[in-house]
């Protein structure tokens, strides 16, 4: 049984839409207020019905294309209404007819960008013509119908501000706001609430996305990438602090004093992402200066003989990890300050990426019983014609509703079915019966109207949160249109209701019994993808740290995008299967994309330390070789245990040539302690990546020991 929390629950990453709530307010409320006031309220409800159904089809992007493209829409939409009009209850013809628009709106962007934009506007506008036209006003019907969506389209156009980049950059100002909780908690020995970062990061990625896409600019998405890839790889280097133990009595002062300054740093950083304003020149970092005279007093404590050369290591490896973390927050700040001069600054975005085109070939690829869009066609398109067929045969009064609640219901998964389901039900008990009892006591149209309007606000701010919120209000919304010319019936607004649960259990029970395509079935194949991409990711890491070239670095920065894009494609499918009757317990899946997730993680942490490279890591190929076929074959049911055996005697061996090098930088350090020798160097620059190599060894063994409680690989 679903909890209330988990159906109301709030989107990560979002909040109520209350700019775009007022627009949808004026733009699909106006006509019903004008048609009160006008004496028409049956012209002033279809009309809405037209801007209603416009609605749906905003996507939001540039003014002049996304103005378009509501235009374009209309008129698909108007079509189908007007087909619906002009042969009202012609049955089967008008079953065969929603039939056809069902299986195109389901095929999505197979048909093309018009029909994706479209979704399921056009079977919807088809049964409003047919059951909302009177055979003496066809032509009325259509008209007012097509004058409401072009008016919608008008609408936003006029009030609709123009995106801007301020919002996203907050996104990604909180992030680092985490982080500078993050050194903190960290520098002072507090436990870190590392999934408020993660949660925060995944917020700011998907702002990088939407700076990225149609109507975003390139070239802030650019610098927004590195920012917040260097904010998830500071996550990553604040982490390994913790594997150093407590700091040494002799510098902890400074160190504590450090981790406030970077976190004082970070905050202005957010600060700065958030509030767009302009950077004030910083002074020089004087706890960084006293941190690093409080090491240098230890290194000279053990040329003196006063201190061990041990004790004189583990700060000297602390202090390159902090110096490591501020030379971050200093490339961070110096990206951030091209941004912060320019307060709110407009999307202006050259054009809209070319949409999806229909093709003959993609038509074919796809009408295969193995794609997944074509089996959700066939099953939306046999679940809505056939309650639509039932229902006309049986006479059932709205017997429509429950063609067109199984169409709102029904989604290529199971889970996100079954979710809606839930959240549909829900919100047409208590959304429906609110509107029954409004229905009832309100008698003046113009009184239902300045009710709309507030509906209407309210469901479109909160429908970006969660669609139950966008039920609880769309449902007692589009039953006050339907009523609008009838007030005091609440009658029909029950048998709406009544029909809509028909059609939303009919939805699910279909899914079972219809080509069910169950995502438990699809892991598999993501699981193996995660790990391909995410084995290619450390193969041109690796490279990268062998020959730290600008091509190399070219091709760590793709490699990246592709295995993030595969692991957030594989934990949404996962998250699906978790939803599905008998799956809850895909144990080994979740371990495996875990491990995956924490070494590109690794991955990114180990990007940004320091390239320079005098001298090279011993055993580095034999690491590359066998952590990278490790990973690769960590989800099949190959071995990946050899592997990661290699993989930890090749750090075993990195661990020797460090060990050795201290040895003789011991005896070296007495004799030269102020030059920078290359036993020096090797020390400073070869040391930290040794570490992170061996933390994702560790995370390597991990995964390649992934099995299921009864010792099979797999998944259960």
């Amino acid at each position: 049984m679903r909890t209330a929390p988990a159906i109301f629950g709030r989107t990560p990453g979002t909040r109520p839409a209350v700019v775009g709530g007022l627009i949808n307010g004026v733009a699909i409320g106006t006509p019903l207020l004008v048609g009160a006031a006008s004496g028409e309220p049956a012209a002033g409800a279809l009309t809405c019905i037209g801007a209603y159904i416009a609605a749906f089809t905003n996507e939001g992007g540039q003014r002049w294309s996304r103005t378009r493209g509501l235009v374009l829409a209309s008129i698909v939409n108007t079509a189908a209404f007007a087909v619906g009009a002009v042969a009202p209850r012609l049955f089967p013809l008008d079953v065969a007819v929603f039939a056809a628009l069902v299986f195109i709106a389901s095929m999505g962007a197979v048909f093309g960008a018009t029909v994706a934009r479209c979704g399921t506007m056009p079977p919807t506008a088809f049964l409003s013509g047919v059951y909302l036209t009177e055979h003496e006003s066809v032509a009325a019907s259509v008209l007012l119908f097509a004058v409401g969506g072009l008016w919608y389209a008008v609408a936003t156009m006029a009030l609709t501000p123009a995106p801007r980049l301020r919002s996203l950059m907050a996104t990604i100002g909180a992030a680092y706001s985490k982080v500078a909780v993050s050194v903190a908690d960290e520098t002072k020995g507090l436990a870190t609430n590392r999934s408020q970062v993660e949660t925060a990061l995944r917020a700011a990625d998907n702002a990088v996305l939407v700076l990225a896409g149609p109507g975003g600019d390139d070239a802030v998405a650019r610098v927004a990438r590195t920012l917040v890839d260097g904010a998830a790889g500071l996550v990553d280097s604040i982490a390994t602090l913790r594997s150093a133990g407590q700091p040494d009595p002799a510098i902890a002062q400074e160190y504590r004093a450090l981790g406030e300054s970077l976190q004082a740093r970070l905050d202005t950083i957010a600060a700065e992402l958030t509030g767009g304003k302009c950077r004030v020149p910083r002074p020089s970092d004087l706890a960084l200066d006293d941190f690093i005279h409080a090491c240098n007093r230890m290194r000279q404590a053990a040329i003196d003989g006063d201190a061990g050369y041990s004790r004189a290591t583990v700060v000297g490896q602390l202090r390159r990890r902090m110096l490591a973390i501020s030379a971050a927050v200093d490339s961070a700040s110096a990206q951030v300050e091209g941004l912060s001069g320019r307060p709110n600054l407009r999307l202006p975005g050259p054009g809209e990426s070319q949409g999806a085109k229909f093709t003959m070939h993609g038509l074919r690829s796809t009408m295969r019983l193995t794609s997944t869009t074509y089996r959700h066609a066939l099953r939306a398109t046999v679940i809505t014609a056939g309650l639509l067929a039932l229902v006309t045969i049986a006479h059932l009064p709205h017997g429509e509703w429950a063609a067109l609640a199984a169409l709102r219901v029904l989604r290529p998964q199971y889970g996100a079915t079954s979710q809606r389901a839930w959240q549909r039900v829900i919100g047409n008990v208590v959304g429906g019966t609110c509107a029954a009892v409004a229905i009832a006591w309100i008698q003046a149209p113009t009184a239902l109207a300045a009710l709309l309007f507030v509906i209407i606000t309210v469901g479109f701010a909160l429908r970006p949160v969660n669609y139950a919120f966008w039920v609880l209000f769309g449902t007692p919304l589009i039953l006050l249109i339907g009523d609008f010319t009838d007030p005091g019936n609440w009658h029909a607004a029950v048998g709406r209701i009544a029909m809509t649960m028909v059609g939303t259990t009919a939805a699910v029970i279909g899914y079972f019994l219809l080509l069910p395509d169950w995502d438990i079935n699809r892991l598999p194949g993501q699981l193996a993808r995660a790990a391909a991409t995410t084995a290619d990711y450390l193969d041109a890491v690796l490279v990268l740290v062998a020959d730290p070239t600008p091509e190399n670095r070219t091709a760590v920065d793709a490699a990246r995008g592709t295995a993030t894009a595969s692991l957030r494609g594989a934990e949404e499918t996962l998250a699906q299967a978790r939803n599905e009757p008998g799956r809850a317990r895909i144990v080994s899946a979740a371990t495996v994309l875990n491990e995956l997730s924490t070494i590109t993680s690794r991955l990114a942490a180990l990007t940004s330390l320091p390239a320079d490279r005098s001298s090279p890591i011993p055993h580095l190929d034999q690491y590359r070789q066998h952590a990278v076929a490790a990973i690769r074959n960590s989800p099949g049911p190959s071995d990946a245990v050899p592997d990661a055996v290699a993989v930890e005697t090749a750090v075993d061996g990195m661990g020797q040539y460090l060990h050795d090098l201290h040895v003789q930088r011991e005896t070296e350090l007495r004799a030269q302690p102020e030059a920078d020798t290359p036993l020096r160097a090797a020390v400073r620059e070869n040391q930290p990546v040794i570490e992170e190599l061996g933390h994702i060894a560790e995370t390597i063994a991990l995964l390649a020991n992934a099995v299921t409680a009864d010792g099979s690989r797999g998944i259960r």
